[in-house]
């Protein structure tokens, strides 16, 4: 019963996951009508870019790096 009540006021782990997952799809999905507009060089060059920008990082700081990329990758894609 308690973890029933816990589960309603803080959600689920699955529901935590879901939240968390469904802002970086608002943020790729927000992205969508830049790369939309590119042709597949543009699109091609501007993820050149991003592999660029990872690879030009520290090894202590490439995760959150990749990170930060993450939305506009998958967004090219």
């Amino acid at each position: 019963m308690i973890k029933a009540i816990i589960g309603k006021i803080i959600g689920t782990r699955n529901d935590r996951w879901i939240k968390q997952y469904k802002k970086q799809v608002l943020t790729i999905n927000a992205l969508e009508p830049t790369y939309e507009k590119m042709s597949d060089d543009e699109l091609q060059n501007a993820f050149e870019e991003l592999k660029k920008r990872v690879r030009s990082t520290e090894k202590d700081l490439q995760e959150k790096t990749l990170l930060e990329v993450l939305p506009e990758s998958f967004a090219i894609t």
